[in-house]
């Protein structure tokens, strides 16, 4: 009886965490569409190939956050789960464009990363979004190359905004 009320009660916190994950996705996406972009930068000039960003973040949630807030943008985002594999990905990736990278992730956070991205191309644009809102951590992303520093958590706003800024 002991395993069957585990099991229910690990289901209802599934649940209740989907259930929030869904509205919490729901709020964002109604935010972001309040936002509006007349030229949408998603489209390139021959209208078929879409802009691409690299999001490193191993936070699905926030992922998935990101990817709601941005999607107004019509643009190709690719998921990197840490650092070592947003190195990797942007080397196999053709023009990507942007990077959005967090700093706390496994493998590799995301200073090191940007360090070994800019060694590939010290021109792509890398903003920070973390909730670690510390000036050593801004002073660390700036010494990184990084190009701007977002806070979690994430103002909708905030984001498009930059990200328009440097894929426009």
């Amino acid at each position: 009886m002991k395993n069957l009320c585990d099991f229910h009660e690990q289901l209802s916190v599934s649940f209740a965490n989907k259930l929030l994950i869904n509205f919490l996705t729901a709020l964002y996406m109604s935010a972001a569409k309040l936002t509006h972009f007349p030229d949408n930068p998603g489209l390139s000039s021959s209208a078929s190939e879409l802009k691409k960003i690299l999001v490193a973040e191993d936070n699905d949630f926030n992922f998935f956050l990101i990817e709601a807030i941005l999607s107004p943008l019509k643009l190709k985002i690719i998921h990197a789960r840490n650092g070592m594999e947003a190195v990797n990905l942007f080397h196999a990736e053709e023009k990507i464009e942007l990077i959005l990278m967090d700093i706390q992730m496994p493998v590799m956070d995301g200073f090191t990363a940007t360090r070994e991205i800019k060694k590939i191309n010290q021109n792509i644009p890398v903003i920070i979004q973390t909730a670690y809102n510390y000036d050593h951590y801004r002073k660390q992303a700036d010494e990184s190359g990084c190009c701007g520093f977002i806070e979690k958590p994430l103002d909708p706003a905030v984001l498009l905004s930059k990200v328009k800024q440097y894929i426009a």
